[in-house]
């Protein structure tokens, strides 16, 4: 595949939607609600809409994404369930899954953004 005509965002689409897609069957099956889902689909729902749209803000909306969910995620569960946390190793793996995860979109942000230049439908619309 052409590599200047896939959209980087891609793999962040799919990890949302898979994501979004298993807090629906969640709450399909046990009939709870509880914030989690909610902040995802907070999170996710504007990245996903930004994405389909080829909007310079998806980028954005993803890294609000992976920034608000794991540590208010674990802010939350320890003030709350402090038996729940995961263990240190588990704790560190997280934590270095994270780091990973932002380092990759800072890394991937300039790849959309010539993407994005490269639509020529999208040019009009560009005001950053």
């Amino acid at each position: 595949m052409d590599q200047s005509r896939t959209n980087p965002l891609t793999i962040f689409a799919l990890v949302a939607a898979f994501s979004l897609a298993q807090d629906i069957y969640h709450i399909a099956h046990t009939h709870q609600i509880t914030w989690l889902p909610v902040l995802r689909a907070a999170s996710f729902i504007p990245f996903l809409i930004f994405y389909l749209l080829k909007s310079p803000f998806a980028w954005i909306a993803g890294m609000v994404g992976i920034v608000l969910i794991y540590p208010v995620y674990f802010l939350v569960l320890y003030v709350t369930q402090p038996s729940r946390l995961p263990s240190p190793s588990m704790a560190l793996i997280m934590a270095l899954l994270y780091v990973v995860g932002i380092s990759y979109a800072f890394v991937i942000r300039r790849r959309y953004f010539s993407f994005l230049l490269r639509s020529p439908h999208l040019i009009d619309t560009l005001t950053i």
